[in-house]
């Protein structure tokens, strides 16, 4: 994890934001696709594709609260 806040703004990010998902992924993302037998061609499971919802899902859900902690700190300057 060391060195990731700079790489993460040497790219162009305003900031990093790190979080452990396993359990949330876990729980609601792959147990259901195994229990529905996701895999591809009977043989692989779909672990990419399993991916994708959680990190949209938090990517979204950060977004909104930086919009809402801007919202909050420029009504509070301008009152």
């Amino acid at each position: 994890m060391e060195g990731l806040e700079a790489k993460a703004k040497a790219s162009g990010a305003s900031q990093l934001v790190v979080k452990d998902l396993k359990e949330e992924f876990v729980s609601d993302y792959v147990f259901p696709c195994l229990r529905a037998g996701a895999v591809y061609e009977r043989k692989y499971l779909l672990g990419t594709s399993m991916a994708r919802p959680v990190i949209a899902k938090v990517l979204l859900l950060e977004k909104f609260h930086i919009f809402i902690f801007l919202g909050k700190a420029i009504s509070s300057i301008s009152s």
